[in-house]
């Protein structure tokens, strides 16, 4: 794993299978959970219940999960960037995730201590969305750069 500074921008480049590379586990999803169940706008997902399927397979269910309704991003997939951006705060605060919420990351204590943090990102899609939210939700900056 590398890390890097240039004048005010600091990153961390990986590969897979690196020392230092964290697994998600069980209890990185818990962790995951209890993060975005503190932001406001959370809400479980609904099921849908796909019954003419079912019937027409001839087994008694299936359902499956609403994702569109995911903090109005239509997508999950923001919640990856959204966790990794609360990691990393949690890493600049000296503190673990699991003990970070929304309400104490909005604070004027945290944003005393971190000061103005921008999320760079390169997408075209949802996860770039996800960043952007997560930034805004937290008052922080965000550079989503697209492919031509």
């Amino acid at each position: 794993m590398k890390h890097f500074e240039y004048k005010h921008i600091k990153a961390v480049i990986g590969r897979l299978g690196e020392p230092g590379e964290r697994h998600f586990g069980k209890a990185e999803a818990e962790k995951a959970r209890t993060f975005h169940q503190s932001f406001p706008e959370y809400a479980p997902t609904p099921l849908v219940s796909l019954s003419s399927l079912a019937e027409f397979l001839g087994v008694k269910s299936i359902h499956v999960k609403d994702e569109s309704y995911r903090f109005g991003l239509n997508a999950f997939k923001g919640l990856g960037g959204s966790f990794c951006i609360g990691n990393y705060v949690a890493q600049k605060l000296g503190m673990d995730i699991a003990d970070l919420t929304y309400e104490y990351l909005t604070s004027p204590e945290v944003k005393d201590k971190l000061g103005k943090l921008t999320f760079i990102t390169a997408t075209d899609g949802n996860h770039g969305r996800g960043i952007a939210w997560t930034a805004k939700r937290l008052e922080q900056g965000c550079v989503v750069l697209m492919p031509k």
